[in-house]
């Protein structure tokens, strides 16, 4: 009876610690995949703080721009280079060309219809190959 105790105890004994020891592999197991999902989620903190950054940067000299378009100087530069204002006072000087100098009108040549049937239409949203006018 004293063995038959010594040995249900002994059973006993073994399966708790075979308990414990799946216990602690599991255990393990868990606290490996909330490494490699820190992991993972730290290299993803580390891009965003990146796209931040880059975005922010890009705001600031988005808000420059609309400060300089929106300030007297640019208004002033546009008008006097891009429109050829003047102010009141300033003297417009036009320059004149050389005595003897014609200009030389650039034709402008008319572009003119073509007209494709509907085989033709089709052929080319198809194909991508235009076919040849008749």
């Amino acid at each position: 009876m004293k063995n038959l105790l010594a040995n249900l105890w002994q059973n006993k004994r073994q399966l708790f610690m075979g308990l414990a020891v799946i216990f602690l592999l599991l255990l393990f197991l868990d606290l490996n995949n909330r490494i490699g999902e820190l992991y993972t989620l730290t290299n993803q903190r580390s891009v965003m703080r990146t796209q931040v950054e880059m975005l922010q940067s890009t705001e600031k000299a988005l808000r420059k721009q609309i400060a300089y378009a929106t300030s007297e100087s640019a208004v002033e530069e546009w008008a006097r280079q891009d429109n050829n204002l003047s102010l009141p006072g300033d003297k417009v000087v036009i320059p004149l060309p050389q005595p003897g100098y014609t200009v030389v009108p650039t034709v402008q040549p008319t572009p003119t219809m073509v007209v494709l049937e509907n085989w033709q239409v089709w052929k080319l949203l198809f194909l991508g190959e235009k076919s040849p006018s008749p």
